[in-house]
């Protein structure tokens, strides 16, 4: 085969595996629009808008169109997006804020559990965080959480910055070894 063939069997190929990953990701807009999946964007985009200790009425807004713009949601209007997360920043709201991030997360975590999907997600997520026109160190934060505890490797999303990535030998503090007081030998 010459190289004109191989170039044809190569474009070709990509060609597949690009249709693949359409094919995902559909599958993955797709399980978003289940009623579990419609609850777990709404309950990840509450734990968002209050990561940053406030909720702000231009990130619910944000959170509000960016969902409604995925046509996975076609079938939800602005209100019912809106009244969705409002239940869950009023659910929240009445909850310590640890205790309120972990029911958040779990509500994700048992919602989304297509690959596609769940990167769909973290993206949305990003945007969402965006609406206020800053991302928060804190939201940042949320939003790798949520990426870890999904499976999803926030590090190939740059906007979440060095907080995604691993930490880096290099900026490790040294232990520093004490030797313990005498106090007579022994253990106890």
């Amino acid at each position: 085969m010459d190289w004109r063939g191989l170039l044809r069997q190569g474009a070709g190929m990509a060609q597949a595996a690009g249709n693949t990953a359409m094919a995902a990701a559909q599958q993955g807009l797709k399980s978003l629009s289940t009623g579990k999946g419609f609850n777990a964007v709404c309950a990840a985009s509450a734990r968002i808008i209050l990561s940053d200790g406030a909720t702000d009425a231009r990130e619910v807004e944000t959170a509000v169109n960016n969902i409604a713009a995925l046509p996975s949601f076609s079938g939800y209007t602005k209100n019912e997006i809106r009244d969705k997360i409002d239940a869950h920043l009023a659910a929240a709201k009445g909850m310590a804020p640890a205790v309120a991030a972990i029911h958040l997360l779990g509500v994700v975590r048992d919602g989304i559990t297509d690959r596609s999907a769940q990167e769909v997600l973290i993206a949305v997520l990003i945007q969402i965080s965006a609406g206020d026109g800053n991302i928060a160190p804190k939201e940042i934060t949320s939003i790798t959480e949520i990426a870890k505890a999904l499976g999803v490797d926030a590090a190939n999303y740059p906007e979440l910055g060095q907080s995604a990535a691993a930490p880096k030998v290099a900026d490790a503090q040294p232990v520093v070894l004490q030797q313990p007081p005498a106090t007579g030998g022994g253990w106890g």
